[in-house]
């Protein structure tokens, strides 16, 4: 009787094992289903990626068409004025202002370093060329409208010294602007800069 319970029990342990592992080899019946949402979501990821690529090269494409026809439109660009040579008497004139005007040094230096951006800016913008300026007064308002912030009391000898430069080109601010002045007044601006990054320092 004991070895019949025992057998029986043993036989329902046995059924109650293999049930489990069938269980387990099983897979759940939702899993198939997100792994088909998962395969799905990859192939829509993949072709976003690819939609998204091809629209970022279109994009570039006509920006560089749009540029090529910006380009056209202004004509070539504007050639820059040449190097301030070496060893440029101009430096020294300026110096000499920059040492006689008023102040004290380190706020020179930095007013010396705002007109050198002035002329700086003067000089990348090719000011001196652009044909809409028709005068010397065009150009000459045009300049100082870069930076007003430096007052007309500050470093008074230096802009002194730079006015009577221009004027000696540029005579009057009705001189109509030549070929010739504007490129003589760019390589001056390009000079200016030169000279006044030297006492900024």
């Amino acid at each position: 009787m004991r070895f019949s319970i025992l057998a029986s029990s043993l036989l329902l342990i046995a059924i109650s094992l293999d049930a489990a592992e069938a269980v387990a080899q099983t897979p759940p019946a939702d899993v198939d289903a997100q792994l088909s949402r998962l395969a799905e979501k990859r192939k829509l990821q993949a072709e976003l990626q690819k939609e998204t690529a091809d629209l970022v090269a279109q994009i570039q494409t006509q920006l560089l068409n749009f540029q090529k026809r910006l380009g056209e439109l202004n004509g070539p660009p504007l050639p820059m004025p040449p190097l301030p040579p070496p060893n440029d008497p101009l430096k020294a004139k300026i110096a000499e202002a920059f040492k006689a005007d008023a102040g004290d040094l380190a706020s020179k230096k930095l007013d010396a370093a705002k007109l050198a951006g002035t002329y700086s800016a003067a000089v990348e913008k090719n000011l001196a060329l652009i044909p809409e300026l028709k005068t010397a007064g065009d150009l000459i308002e045009r300049v100082r409208s870069i930076d007003p912030s430096l007052g007309t009391d500050r470093l008074t000898n230096v802009r002194t010294l730079i006015a009577a430069e221009l004027a000696a080109i540029l005579k009057s601010h009705s001189t109509p602007l030549t070929d010739e002045l504007r490129n003589a007044v760019a390589a001056l601006f390009a000079r200016f800069e030169a000279a006044l990054d030297d006492v900024s320092k």
